[in-house]
């Protein structure tokens, strides 16, 4: 079945699977190690190994044999579309499964966690060959669809510009459906209530977080409090207790949508005329950068108190709250998500002094925190919308009939054709540059955009929308430039700027300052997107040339995309390498201090390290403008001879 789209129409209905081939490679590529990092607490060494694996080494291979498959393929509705139609459903599975690892919806407390690393890698093992079985065959039809170089760099054009809309909707609309799908399961902030003592009045207000306020309290139908105490609608327990003892009790807490949770409360009642203790036994969560207060209490001895941390002053507290040392207040706003575990002791005014300690904890929350089905149902929803592009990208497909109809090659003939191609090879370490350029941007910038300018996951989107707008603004201007300058000059002026472009992140400090910095790197960024676009459809025409006719369009954009995912290998070590070894961050512990320094002189280092390698093979490779309009006709010529020989033999 051949659909009657031609001309531009084609072209257009075509370029629009670059939205979803870009944005299912976006998604995984920004947000899967922070994912795994930040919000299942896995160690940093084992999500980049899981990245690497099977984003990266696994994705090398399983490219290389569907291309090889796809050319072998033969049926009435072409070669690629059989695998495109396969492909989609079972990528849309997998693009939901690899977001929702069985931890309970709650970060792990052991983060070298081989269980969780196993499920990772497996999930996104299985979405890596499903999305080659879409992603191979659809990038192997540009190149068969169209020939001149006038043509190839519209499409192009159309294709990266869909595929900047897939990274848009990939890095900056899903953290914010994530933030909006998710939710915070209703609970109490703490079970363990201060103590009170007998004869003196008593009065502690339950907080929950979760579900949606105002939330009405009770006890459990069967559950007794402390005799002199009670519990009223809003959460308020006081009263004068009776009698000494350790009680334990179920409150009931219903919020606005008639949500119920049931949860235990431990109070301790002190003897009447008990010495000198700390009363308060827990404290409520803290919201990263959100203001935090809390008094703490203590009874005996005799007034007034002196309070202070055991440890150090630095390193007791979280991070930008501190202790009012006559009030027992904690106050201020805590910048770093992380558990903080301290000792507090409380000093009398007594004649010596008595002393009293208490060993306490604050867990510093991310504001936009919630529960892994946010990731899940966004996951879900743009993996609908990416799926639904590449389908509509077949009313575009037209595959001719003459490269239906031509003899495939073994698999092994294939392979080794491929990779003893010394043009192939210089491009592959080129394209595997590019690829590592603007992933470790992509893959950097959450952690950039969280731990050294302290925003927030709904925030990102604000720092990518620059870039992507300045990679939109500029593809007509590198367009020109490929057209006049040719491949290799476009690709290296394209990469020297984008390396320059990451030096201004080491003075970045708000989002103001981050906004003008993007746009400037993604201005650079289009070059390299449109010149390696391009470049690709070359290699393949040149392999045609050498053989004499030979169609293997998808042997060679199979190894490209093989190659291209070697670049995750790299970003994955690289990642660890930087967050691990370099800083030693551990997601759930108090974060060090070379942390936002530490990403900065990361990002500039590594993006400096993958041009200098570009550089070097750009200088070797052979098909510049005048190698790739020789090329093109002598392509053209055996083309027309091979028409003219199959309507002979009809």
């Amino acid at each position: 079945m051949q659909f009657p789209l031609t001309g531009r129409p084609q072209k257009l209905a075509y370029s629009l699977g670059g939205l979803g081939y870009t944005g299912f490679y976006q998604l995984i590529g920004a947000f899967f190690i922070f994912f795994l990092v930040d919000v299942v607490r896995l160690d940093a060494w084992l999500a980049g190994l899981s990245f690497a694996i099977s984003f990266g080494i696994w994705n090398a291979i399983n490219d290389t044999l569907i291309g090889i498959w796809s050319d072998k393929t033969n049926t009435r509705i072409g070669r690629r579309r059989p695998w495109i139609l396969l492909g989609i459903p079972l990528t849309l599975v997998f693009s939901v499964l690899i977001w929702t690892p069985p931890v309970g919806g709650m970060p792990l407390e052991e983060p070298k966690d081989m269980w969780i690393f196993a499920f990772a890698t497996g999930m996104l093992f299985c979405w890596s060959w499903t999305y080659s079985m879409v992603a191979i065959p659809w990038y192997a039809l540009l190149p068969a669809m169209w020939q001149s170089v006038r043509d190839r760099t519209e499409v192009t054009i159309w294709k990266e510009l869909c595929a900047v809309l897939g990274g848009a909707v990939a890095i900056m609309i899903f953290p914010i459906m994530i933030v909006n799908l998710s939710t915070v399961p209703l609970s109490i902030t703490a079970e363990d209530l201060s103590d009170g003592m007998v004869g003196v009045p008593y009065t502690e207000g339950l907080q929950a977080v979760g579900g949606t306020e105002p939330y009405t309290w009770a006890v459990e139908e069967g559950s007794t409090l402390p005799g002199g105490l009670k519990l009223d609608s809003g959460g308020n327990l006081s009263g004068i207790p009776e009698y000494a003892g350790g009680y334990t009790f179920m409150v009931e807490i219903i919020d606005a949508e008639s949500d119920i949770s049931i949860e235990e409360v431990n109070i301790f009642i002190r003897e009447e005329g008990a010495p000198l203790d700390v009363s308060t036994r827990s404290l409520g969560e803290g919201l990263e950068g959100e203001e935090y207060e809390v008094v703490l209490e203590a009874f005996g001895g005799e007034l007034p108190y002196t309070w202070v941390c055991v440890e150090k002053e630095d390193q007791c507290l979280p991070y930008g709250v501190e202790l009012d040392r006559e009030t027992g207040t904690i106050s201020g706003e805590p910048t770093d998500e992380a558990e903080y575990k301290f000792t507090v002791m409380v000093t009398d005014s007594a004649t010596p002094p008595h002393e009293a300690t208490r060993e306490l904890s604050i867990e510093v929350v991310e504001h936009e925190r919630g529960s892994f089905s946010g990731w899940m149902w966004a996951g879900l929803i743009v993996s609908i919308l990416f799926s639904v592009t590449f389908l509509i990208s077949l009313l575009g497909v037209h595959e001719p009939k003459g490269f239906v109809l031509d003899k495939s090659w073994s698999v092994v003939r294939s392979l080794k054709t491929t990779f003893i191609n010394k043009t192939f090879l210089s491009f592959m370490m080129i394209n595997l540059m590019t690829w590592c350029i603007f992933g470790w941007l992509i893959g950097m910038v959450p952690f950039f955009v969280k731990h050294s300018l302290g925003l927030g996951l709904s925030d990102m989107p604000l720092l990518f929308a620059p870039t992507m707008l300045g990679i939109f603004l500029f593809f007509p201007v590198w367009r020109k430039v490929y057209i006049h300058r040719g491949p290799k000059f476009t690709l290296a002026v394209a990469s020297i700027a984008t390396a320059l472009g990451f030096v201004p992140c080491l003075v970045v400090q708000n989002l103001w300052q981050g906004a003008i910095w993007a746009f400037c790197d993604g201005a650079a960024v289009g070059g390299i997107l449109l010149a390696r676009g391009v470049m690709t459809a070359d290699l393949p025409d040149a392999d045609e040339v050498a053989t004499g006719g030979a169609k293997r369009e998808g042997a060679y954009y199979g190894a490209i995309k093989a190659g291209e995912k070697l670049s995750f290998v790299i970003i994955g070590v690289s990642t660890s390498l930087v967050l691990s070894t370099l800083i030693g961050y551990v997601a759930g512990q108090p974060k060090p201090e070379f942390m936002d320094m530490g990403i900065r002189i990361g990002m500039v280092g590594f993006s400096a390290l993958y041009v200098v390698i570009l550089l070097v093979f750009l200088k070797i490779y052979p098909l510049g403008k005048e190698a790739v309009e020789e090329i093109s006709a002598r392509l053209q010529e055996i083309r027309e001879s091979k028409v003219e020989d199959k309507g002979g033999h009809e």
